[in-house]
Order: C-alpha cells, then sequence, then structure tokens
C-alpha cells in the first residue's frame, strides 16, 4: 500500500511536534534542575559554589531559546521569588521570571567578593601601618602586587555601585564596614599591590642569575623569572623539563584552568630577547590541547 503525499505530510508533522515536545520538556528539566541548585546556594550566600557551579545565564539564554515566556518552571526553592506562587509543595515561577534569579545572583557575587577584599584589605592595612621592609622572599616576583591592583579597580567599582544603589554600609553575614571606610580600604589595596611590586622588582636578582647564564636577558628574562615557579609547555603542551630546554625553544605555551571549566592555552613567541602575547580559550580540556601544535 502506498501512502498519499498528504498522509505522508501529517505523519512527518506529527513526528516533528512530538520531538519539539520531548526537545522542550528535555529543556524545561534542565533548567529547572539548575536553577534549583542555583537557589538553594543564593539562599544560602554559597558564593564560592555559585561562581563554580552557578549557570543562571546560561539556562537564562536556553530558556529563551527552547521555552516560552509564560511556561512555568517549580522547586521548593522558588519560595524566595518575589513572583513565586505556592503549588502543593512546590513554587512556581515563569520563564520571564528567571532575569530576577541571575541578577541577585550577581549582586550577592559581587558582594561576597567585595567584602571578602575589603577583610583582606584590613589585614594589609595592619601590616602596612608599621612600615615593612620589602619581602625578601625571593617567591614573591616581579608582578606579585599585579592581582591586588587589578583587584583595587575591582573594589572600587563595586563600591561605587553599592553608593548608587543607595548603600551607606557594605553588608555580608552580619558584619557590616560604612562605604566610606570600604573606599579607603579599596585604596590600601592599591598601597598593598604597590608594596608587593617593589619587593617583587627588589627579589629580581636573586632569580635572574640562572636564567642569565643560558643568555636569556631583557624582556624575555623578566618574563621566565615571574613566572619562575610556573610550568611552561612545548609542542603538543608537553611541560618544558630543563632550563636549558626552555632558553631554546622559539615558542612556549601556559595552560590556564579557568572557574567555569574552560581552558586557556597561552602562547609566547620568542624573536631574541622580546616576545608577543595571544591565548584562546577552549570549552574543554580535550579541546584544548589544539592550542599547542
Amino acid at each position: 500500500m502506498t501512502m498519499k503525499p498528504s498522509m505522508i505530510a501529517a505523519v512527518v508533522l506529527v513526528v516533528a511536534m512530538a520531538q519539539a515536545r520531548e526537545a522542550r520538556a528535555d529543556a524545561r528539566s534542565e533548567v529547572e534542575e539548575q536553577l534549583h541548585s542555583d537557589m538553594r546556594r543564593l539562599n544560602s550566600s554559597l558564593v564560592d559554589e555559585l561562581q563554580e557551579y552557578g549557570k543562571c545565564r546560561a539556562m537564562l539564554a536556553i530558556a529563551k531559546k527552547k521555552l516560552k515566556p509564560g511556561d512555568k518552571l517549580k522547586s521548593p526553592n522558588f519560595e524566595r521569588h518575589p513572583k513565586g506562587v505556592k503549588a502543593g509543595d512546590d513554587w512556581t515561577i515563569t520563564v520571564a521570571d528567571i532575569p530576577w534569579i541571575c541578577d541577585a545572583i550577581d549582586l550577592l557575587v559581587q558582594r561576597g567578593t567585595l567584602f571578602t577584599a575589603l577583610e583582606s584589605a584590613q589585614k594589609f592595612e595592619k601590616i602596612l601601618v608599621g612600615k615593612p621592609a620589602l619581602d625578601g622572599n625571593p617567591n614573591v616576583r616581579i608582578g606579585a602586587g599585579a592581582y591586588h591592583l587589578e583587584l583595587a579597580k575591582t573594589c572600587a567599582a563595586s563600591v561605587a555601585k553599592e553608593i548608587g544603589s543607595g548603600a551607606t554600609a557594605i553588608v555580608w553575614k552580619g558584619t557590616s564596614i560604612a562605604v566610606a571606610d570600604a573606599e579607603k580600604l579599596c585604596g590600601v589595596l592599591v598601597k598593598w599591590g604597590e608594596y608587593m611590586n617593589a619587593s617583587g622588582e627588589a627579589n629580581f636578582e636573586k632569580v635572574a642569575p640562572k636564567y642569565r647564564a643560558l643568555g636569556i636577558d631583557g624582556d624575555r628574562l623578566r618574563l621566565f623569572v615571574e613566572y619562575d615557579d610556573v610550568s611552561f609547555r612545548g609542542k603538543k603542551c608537553v611541560i618544558i623539563d630543563g632550563l636549558e630546554q626552555l632558553a631554546k625553544a622559539k615558542v612556549v605555551y601556559q595552560w590556564l584552568e579557568n572557574s567555569d571549566g574552560t581552558h586557556t592555552i597561552r602562547k609566547y613567541q620568542f624573536k631574541g630577547n622580546t616576545w608577543k602575547k595571544s591565548e584562546k580559550t577552549y570549552k574543554t580540556e580535550a579541546a584544548a590541547y589544539k592550542g599547542c601544535p
């Protein structure tokens, strides 16, 4: 028996609709499961877990693409949501309500990160009051203060946002720091970064001679001294063993594992004692090996 074209078309349509419903159900399940976990972390102020495992923005993108704004999502953890609706043992929200969760998470992470920075600044402030001598630990290398200088910029920007929102204090887990004091502490991070950079420069000659003996100088010498305790890699991302092999390399790589699970391969290409840097980020560890041909 031969099916008529119209019947074939009808069957194809039914199958396509069934597949679409299944894909939509799978998407809803994925979004619900992840947001259930993210709301649990939000409700408990688990900043570290949110930074490492949180995927609210990714789930929002999936929901916008595969679901409808009015589609309902359920979880007992949605009780905190201002638009949550009680439904038996669960609370429901719609896809259109997801942005509130993402914004709340962003604010929590920002505030938690800011408060951690301010607590560090308080410790540094006590040390700097004593006008300490430069840190003579040879492991404190050039560029040692770069992290704190960047943290100071983030700190200042975060405090400005808090002030813009009308806040008079940064409150975190029962502890409060006045915004005026917070601004000053961001400045302390700058001073600490400068102190660490000065210490690193003073320690330069404690590490440099072993590289200079191999003919390494200039910018390449500063690079190797800065990353003396970091493994450089060669072809196929194999770790380079021995300074002699490193000194002969025309191209070296660094492998960075990012907090979101991605991997960045940073490439340094040498021309004499100068270098050019480029980098590319890969979604998986397996893919990252492509960065070291």
